[in-house]
């Protein structure tokens, strides 16, 4: 197989997973992965200390009004509070409900025992070459990541 082929055949890959991830969401009913990713933040910074929109705003360099938004979606739904201290009334914390910490131990326990029948299928072996494998593969990206974001930009250097 030349290199060409291996492009094509990543490429179908890629795309098949693509499809299959979207496919898998449509089946997943209370939980998105971008509220997933935000809510583990937000557990993750209250754990050293009180939170800030700013804080999340500027950790996963999005927007204030994005996550504004995704903090009022998630007091509907009685995963975050607001707190306001007594004597700073301009701050406003976000603290982390009991609810969304059982909802997050169930997204990885239901994680983990997905990634363990992946790994049973692959085998000893191919599991540790697959580890390898996307290693390199996250290492590259590191590497090459602001060729991309020139590329997207438009570098007029090119």
């Amino acid at each position: 197989m030349n290199e060409m082929d291996i492009i094509h055949q990543l490429m179908r890959m890629l795309y098949l997973y693509k499809k299959e991830t979207v496919m898998e969401k449509k089946h997943q009913s209370e939980l998105s992965r971008r509220d997933l990713m935000l809510l583990e933040v937000i557990q993750h910074m209250n754990q050293c200390h009180p939170v800030k929109m700013s804080d999340i705003s500027h950790y996963l360099d999005i927007t204030p009004a994005a996550v504004s938004q995704s903090v009022r979606d998630f007091e509907k739904k009685g995963w975050v509070k607001r707190v306001t201290p007594e004597n700073d009334r301009r701050s406003v914390y976000v603290n982390i409900t009991a609810d969304a910490v059982q909802l997050l131990k169930r997204y990885e326990a239901h994680l983990k025992e997905n990634l363990k029948t992946f790994i049973t299928t692959l085998g000893p072996e191919d599991a540790q070459a697959f580890v390898r494998i996307v290693e390199k593969g996250l290492q590259f990206m590191k590497e090459h990541q602001h060729l991309h974001i020139e590329e997207m930009k438009g570098d007029s250097n090119v």
